[in-house]
C-alpha cells in the first residue's frame, strides 16, 4: 500500500517519519507521496474547524458528529485532492463522512470533509 495526496499536520510541525528525519526524507526511501516523478502530498497546517489535540472518538456510530476535523473555508486543502479513481481506480464513493456530496468544487478535498459553501437556514415560520 502507498500513500499520496496526503496531509501530514501536528502541534510542532514536526511529525514522525520512522526512522526517516523528514517527510521529504520517506518520500525519496520509500516512494510514497510521489506521483510521475513529482513530490505530492504536504506538511502543513489544513486549517480544521477546532483542534482535536489528541481526543479519541470511540463511538463509529457517531463519527458524522466529528465537527472538529472539517475544513475551515480558508484551508490549503480545499480542491487539492488527487482524483483517485481517474488514477488508480479507487471509487471513494458518493459523499464525504458530513453526507456532503463528493466533490463539491472543482475536485476533491484533501481528507474527511469535502469543504462546501454554508447555505442559509430558512427562517422559521411565524
Amino acid at each position: 500500500m502507498s500513500s499520496f495526496g496526503n496531509t501530514y499536520w501536528n502541534q510542532d510541525l514536526k511529525p514522525t517519519w520512522g526512522t526517516f528525519s523528514s517527510l521529504e526524507a520517506w518520500r525519496t526511501a520509500t516512494g510514497n507521496e510521489m506521483l510521475d516523478g513529482r513530490s505530492i502530498g504536504a506538511l502543513q497546517d489544513p486549517l480544521l474547524v477546532d483542534d482535536p489535540q489528541g481526543r479519541l472518538f470511540t463511538d463509529p456510530s457517531k463519527l458524522h458528529l466529528l465537527r472538529s476535523h472539517m475544513l475551515k473555508p480558508q484551508s490549503p486543502c480545499i480542491d487539492q485532492a488527487l482524483d483517485l479513481k481517474t488514477l488508480r481506480g479507487i471509487d471513494v464513493g458518493t459523499e464525504d463522512l458530513f453526507g456532503t456530496v463528493l466533490p463539491f468544487g472543482k475536485t476533491f478535498d484533501v481528507g474527511a470533509h469535502e469543504w462546501s459553501k454554508p447555505t442559509a437556514s430558512p427562517r422559521p415560520a411565524r
